[in-house]
């Protein structure tokens, strides 16, 4: 689970990482485009942020440094 430094806690604590759908404007022609294009090509048609959220105190932000993953390198 990574840890980073909770600005609301005021210490570095285990936080959650989502992937959240982007605020997007009104569906126009390219976003229509954008999509079949997507579609055809395997990528993701919706724009998506990652979010992280501290396990303590639930507050949310988005990343800008995460210190520890708490993955072992393989």
């Amino acid at each position: 689970m990574p840890t980073a430094y909770c600005s609301c806690c005021r210490k570095e604590t285990a936080h959650k990482v989502v992937m959240r759908r982007s605020e997007e404007e009104l569906p126009t022609m390219s976003h229509c485009l954008r999509v079949v294009k997507a579609v055809f090509t395997g990528d993701h048609y919706m724009k998506m942020e990652k979010v992280v959220s501290c396990r303590v105190c639930a507050t949310e932000f988005k990343p800008a440094v995460v210190v520890d993953s708490g993955l072992s390198p393989a």
